[in-house]
């Protein structure tokens, strides 16, 4: 990414969010860039965000953006991204990757699956025991990709189910008809 900021070297991005034509890109430890469509250069527009932060992933809720963190769990933003507060109850687990459907999100962390159904305020967790590293939705389906498979739900993660064993996978995907998964090692 062509930086605005005099920052040098590396940013390494976790993840990317896309808002009609507005892209956001969170980094491991160097904060949250934005773009617009017809601009050249990302501008980082973070204020108060802890120093040397690790952001794993970014999603976007009800007009919020929401980050899910490697040590500081989930923060919550207002106004665009400019600043950032805490959840009122915290997930005290790493933050592996962040899915908002309809009125509900939900974030993977490295203990299970929460739930929140208040924007981020509040989080339930929902599944426990297994690292979560990424979720992916088709039609009323959600599924998780899990350190020992994938799991889904049909009824807003009221219940999950295996479809997928024993390989840890990396990530998942859906094109809306398929579903896709990269596994880790195998």
């Amino acid at each position: 990414l062509p930086f605005d900021n005099g920052i040098t070297g590396d940013a390494t991005v976790s993840s990317f969010l896309v808002i009609d034509n507005r892209i956001f890109a969170s980094t491991d430890h160097n904060g949250i860039y934005f773009i617009k469509g017809d601009q050249e250069e990302w501008k980082r527009i973070d204020e108060n965000l802890p120093d040397g932060i690790d952001i794993n992933a970014i999603s976007a809720i009800n007009n919020l953006l929401i980050i899910g963190t490697l040590r500081h769990g989930v923060m919550i933003s207002r106004d665009n991204g400019k600043n950032w507060d805490f959840p009122i109850n915290q997930i005290n687990s790493a933050i592996r990757c962040l899915y908002a459907k309809d009125n509900i999100l939900f974030a993977g962390a490295d203990n299970g699956i929460y739930k929140s159904l208040d924007n981020g305020s509040t989080w339930a967790h929902i599944w426990k025991g297994v690292q979560v590293n990424g979720f992916a939705g088709k039609n009323e389906e959600i599924y998780g990709a899990l350190m020992n498979g994938a799991v889904s739900t049909s009824d807003e993660g009221k219940n999950w189910r295996y479809v997928y064993e024993p390989h840890t996978l990396h990530d998942i995907s859906t094109d809306g008809q398929r579903t896709y998964a990269m596994t880790l090692g195998d």
